[in-house]
């Protein structure tokens, strides 16, 4: 649904799923990678039911995971929610179905273009460094 290099933008909080960060203002959450891939899919499906299932492919890719380790990301994401924003209700639980994202949907969500990054500094190449830690010891 989203275009590479594009990103979600929800409330205070803005998703970039490149690189796997979720950000509050310009300050980055503390989320791993699985509890931002969870969020990335129920945003993606903003209002309808994610199955756990298919929450567990996201985060998992095919492992064999106890359905405990859902719940423990997913609270996770609703903790780093509701302590920025006070959004604990954002993310539904569907008893034995899975989840759902009803949190704001910002109107520009999935058409927010990449801020261009700043340009890199060359670092000086190893070789043109003087060489005095390669010296013998004798």
């Amino acid at each position: 649904m989203t275009v590479r290099g594009d990103l979600y933008q929800f409330g205070p909080f803005r998703l970039d799923p490149e690189v796997g960060i979720l950000f509050c203002g310009a300050e980055p959450t503390m989320l791993g990678q699985r509890a931002v891939a969870l969020l990335r899919l129920l945003i993606q499906n903003a209002g309808a039911p994610v199955s756990k299932d298919a929450l567990i492919e996201a985060g998992w890719g095919g492992l064999a995971v106890a359905e405990n380790n859902l719940t423990v990301q997913i609270a996770a994401l609703r903790r780093v929610l509701a302590d920025a924003a006070g959004a604990e209700g954002w993310i539904e639980t569907l008893p034995r179905r899975g989840y759902r994202y009803v949190g704001p949907l910002s109107p520009r969500m999935f058409l927010m273009p990449r801020p261009p990054l700043a340009p890199r500094r060359r670092r000086p190449c190893l070789k043109s460094l003087p060489s005095r830690c390669c010296r013998s010891r004798t």
